[in-house]
């Protein structure tokens, strides 16, 4: 049995009410509470009007990615989310091991060595773009392992504004009948 919370009524300050479903396995349950959890989530809406520090953490955020192609703040919190470090500290700071040398493969060097002599960088700068877009990939599908694609993301979007106009167009039909 899995317990979560219910829809709220409209213009109610109460709580919202408890809801419970039974379930004959584990893992139905727990695909029921993922579904329920990612709507939640996306039903949410972001409000920073509110709050002027998040306000302004989110455009010095969107000012970083201005030169980036392609990139967007969900993409910067993914690889972000993908590059985590076991203890992450106060201020922003993290433990990373001392010694951080790779060693490769000879063909792999020979590669990234020809590579950069082509493009006329080191072959440092080469390694560490193939790792960043690496990495980058691998955040995407941490996304897609949270069940949250984009196509989904705009047709409950779509479907939310339709029972938004619905709802408004039912609350204005009934202030008019109040008058």
């Amino acid at each position: 049995m899995v317990s979560y919370p219910g829809e709220l009524p409209e213009g109610s300050r109460r709580a919202r009410p408890r809801r419970q479903k039974m379930f004959s396995s584990e893992e139905a349950a727990r695909v029921f509470m993922r579904g329920r959890q990612r709507e939640y989530i996306l039903s949410k809406r972001l409000s920073v009007g509110w709050d002027a520090e998040e306000h302004r953490d989110i455009l010095r955020a969107k000012a970083a990615l201005l030169g980036v192609p392609g990139a967007s703040l969900e993409s910067a919190a993914w690889l972000l989310r993908t590059c985590l470090s076991s203890k992450e500290l106060r201020g922003g700071a993290y433990v990373v091991a001392r010694d951080r040398k790779i060693e490769l493969e000879p063909r792999t060097f020979l590669g990234l060595a020809n590579v950069a002599r082509k493009i006329g960088c080191n072959i440092e700068d080469i390694a560490e773009a193939a790792m960043w877009e690496y990495l980058q990939r691998e955040s995407w599908k941490l996304r897609a392992v949270e069940e949250i694609s984009p196509e989904r993301e705009r047709e409950l979007a779509a479907e939310w504004e339709c029972e938004r106009k619905k709802l408004s167009a039912i609350n204005r039909a009934l202030k008019r009948i109040l008058r």
